[in-house]
């Protein structure tokens, strides 16, 4: 994965604060951060092996209502690609769901997925992060008349800055504690 792999720039155990609505707090705890590679037979003419690389790194909520997955993956045909995925583990409070934001890599802003969107400067609690790509989730629900996660705000240096809702709420970086 090479310099790719600093497209996440968690090391997997930093606590990553986030303000949320009416000045909530919602508090992440990284539980790790691993990498392996598995081989898979590809072209049965040709009989080609290819051997894909991934990347994982896990951040948990404090009460264990919602998990952060970070995955970056290469692809058969030498394409590299980073998910974001937020899943909410409490079905009975919030309606579960999951949802994924996707980016190509290397990040750039001549490398956009359709839909995505590349902000030179975006302002968080009063903090200004450069170089921001903006991706929709893609939300898997059981109850529609939730609140679902819209869009992600990353960068290459802090990672997750800012989760808005589709209520127009966010959850925006307050603090990451190495």
């Amino acid at each position: 994965m090479g310099e790719l792999a600093y497209t996440n720039p968690y090391n997997g155990y930093e606590t990553i604060i986030f303000q949320g609505p009416a000045d909530t707090q919602v508090t992440f705890t990284g539980k790790g951060r691993s990498s392996y590679t598995t081989e898979t037979y590809i072209d049965n003419y040709m009989e080609k092996w290819y051997a894909y690389e991934t990347d994982n790194c896990r951040l948990d909520e404090e009460h264990g209502k919602f998990t952060f997955r970070i995955t970056l993956q290469s692809h058969y045909n030498f394409r590299y690609s980073m998910s974001v995925a937020l899943i909410n583990n409490d079905s009975a409070t919030f309606g579960f769901y999951s949802a994924y934001a996707g980016y190509n890599l290397p990040l750039s802003k001549q490398n956009l997925f359709t839909g995505d969107v590349y902000l030179d400067s975006l302002v968080v609690l009063n903090k200004v992060y450069y170089n921001v790509f903006v991706s929709p989730f893609n939300s898997y629900w059981y109850k529609n008349d939730s609140v679902c996660p819209a869009y992600l705000y990353y960068n290459k240096a802090f990672g997750l800055l800012k989760i808005e809702y589709s209520d127009n709420t966010s959850w925006d970086l307050k603090e990451i504690v190495h």
